[in-house]
This record gives structure tokens, C-alpha cells and sequence, in this order.
């Protein structure tokens, strides 16, 4: 009876946190990240645009599996050739 209480309390907050935030049922002046939030940036003090992050060219997705030079942990040691005596 208990778990199925528990469940249903569980339940109940997912329920309310799914589309709204936890934070925006409380007022702005008992939440105390809802202040410090408000107050990002002054009048005499303009915003700096992001700027883009630089990023390599990747190899095409797949590309590292089929290298025969790529040896992973899990890789089978290459076999050594055996020679006919």
C-alpha cells in the first residue's frame, strides 16, 4: 500500500514539473533564483553576442570502423602468420 502511495506521489510531481518548472509556481520574490535571473544585465552595460564555436570536420559516421589501422581494447589481437617447419 505504501509503494503504491509512493507511486502515485512520484506520479503527481512529474505530472506538474512536465511542461512547467518547479520554479515558476513560486513567487518571484520567495524563489531566489528567480532574482538573481531577472538582473543579468544593466542599461550601460550591453550584451556580448555568442560567438561560434569552431569545430574540425568529423570523418563521415562509420568511417573509424572499417579503418585497419583502428584497434580498439576489445580488439582481437592480429594473428601472427604460422610458418610450415
Amino acid at each position: 500500500m505504501r509503494l503504491l502511495l509512493e507511486a502515485f506521489v512520484v506520479a503527481g510531481l512529474i505530472y506538474l514539473g512536465w511542461a512547467t518548472p518547479f520554479r515558476d509556481y513560486l513567487p518571484a520574490s520567495v524563489s531566489g533564483v528567480a532574482k538573481s535571473r531577472t538582473v543579468t544585465a544593466t542599461p550601460q552595460q550591453p550584451q556580448r553576442q555568442a560567438q561560434p564555436i569552431a569545430r574540425s570536420t568529423s570523418t563521415p559516421s562509420g568511417a573509424w570502423m572499417w579503418d585497419a589501422n583502428h584497434h580498439g581494447a576489445l580488439d582481437r589481437p592480429t594473428p601472427k602468420p604460422t610458418h610450415p617447419r
